[in-house]
């Protein structure tokens, strides 16, 4: 994301109030549940937080993504598990991969004043008799780049990780470190976002402030300073504000947990029903808003976290009949 401090230029864009098109019925039931397996992964995913990790960050599309198209490739009790997960009860595969499809051209197309980028590819072992039927579906409904690759050598994860480099303008330059004798496929989702505050904050009013971080103690970092008109949520023992990005299509929603409540306490008790309730209460409200200044890297191996909810088959029995040639 960008932090800039400078005064923004451009031309006066209106808000957007409404998308290009309908969401399908298909398309509203994905997004909603998976607002709740976004919800649901950062819980698994920061109580499983090391100790000398202190932040969790995570992309859920990014992760729902990867698991959508490993999905066209399962059956039988690991579709299940997965499909249950994800949320998608009652959605068959097509219209699990045409909502998928839909919404990802909406999302890459709906603001062109910042950059997105949401990029899906297979990278499949020589050889292997994979289905052509499921790369198809991972090409049409995901947009992925499939190639085959030659595992046994070793430059081949180098192919991939220039691949990631470049998807993400050189944020991530190695997700592989190696390739071993066992492994067939690769499903990896890139996802790139960078964007300029709507209301940019002046590099004059940055000053060091007291931060609190979550064991209790201080220190001192550089805030950012803003006093303007934000959506602004304030209930519940939490505050909450959007920061628009230009041009107020694509915002970022900050929530701040009352001084008596953990950071831990926040993400625990808090469920769709609540992150519905923040954002249609939103109101545009006069606050003088202290953000601080900050760079923070992550990685994670989500394994355990899926398999604690309840993804199980898929890194166990795991049943992916419908990849190999032959079956349907």
């Amino acid at each position: 994301m960008s932090t800039a401090c400078d005064d923004p230029v451009g031309p006066e864009v209106d808000p957007i109030t409404e998308l290009p098109r309908a969401l399908t019925a298909a398309e509203q039931t994905v997004i909603a549940r998976s607002n709740t397996f976004g919800i649901d992964l950062l819980e698994a995913v920061d109580a499983a937080r090391e100790p000398g990790k202190p932040n969790t960050i995570l992309s859920p599309l990014s992760a729902s993504m990867a698991l959508g198209m490993a999905l066209q490739g399962a059956a039988g009790e690991t579709f299940t598990e997965m499909q249950d997960v994800l949320g998608f009860q009652g959605l068959t595969r097509e219209e699990i991969s045409a909502s998928y499809a839909g919404l990802l051209d909406l999302l890459l197309n709906l603001d062109p004043n910042v950059e997105i980028g949401i990029a899906n590819s297979a990278w499949s072992r020589q050889g292997f008799p994979f289905t052509q039927g499921y790369f198809d579906v991972l090409t049409q409904a995901f947009n992925a780049m499939v190639q085959e690759l030659d595992f046994s050598d070793p430059g081949s994860k180098d192919v991939i990780n220039q691949w990631v480099g470049d998807q993400t303008n050189g944020r991530i330059d190695s997700i592989i470190d190696a390739i071993g004798p066992l492994d067939i496929l690769f499903l990896i989702n890139a996802v790139y976002f960078k964007g300029d505050w709507d209301r940019a904050f002046r590099r004059e009013r940055t000053r060091d402030d007291v931060f609190w971080l979550a064991d209790g103690s201080q220190m001192v970092l550089p805030f950012m300073h803003q006093k303007s008109h934000f959506p602004y949520f304030h209930d519940r023992g939490l505050a909450a504000v959007a920061l628009p990005y230009k041009f107020e299509k694509i915002q970022m929603l900050i929530l701040l947990p009352h001084e008596a409540q953990s950071l831990a306490d926040l993400v625990d008790g808090l469920t769709t029903a609540d992150w519905d309730t923040i954002v249609e209460s939103l109101a545009l409200t006069e606050i003088d808003l202290a953000l601080p200044r900050f760079q923070m890297e992550y990685d994670a191996e989500l394994t355990d976290d899926l398999m604690q909810m309840g993804v199980h088959d898929a890194f166990v029995t795991w049943d992916f009949e419908r990849l190999v040639d032959g079956r349907t």
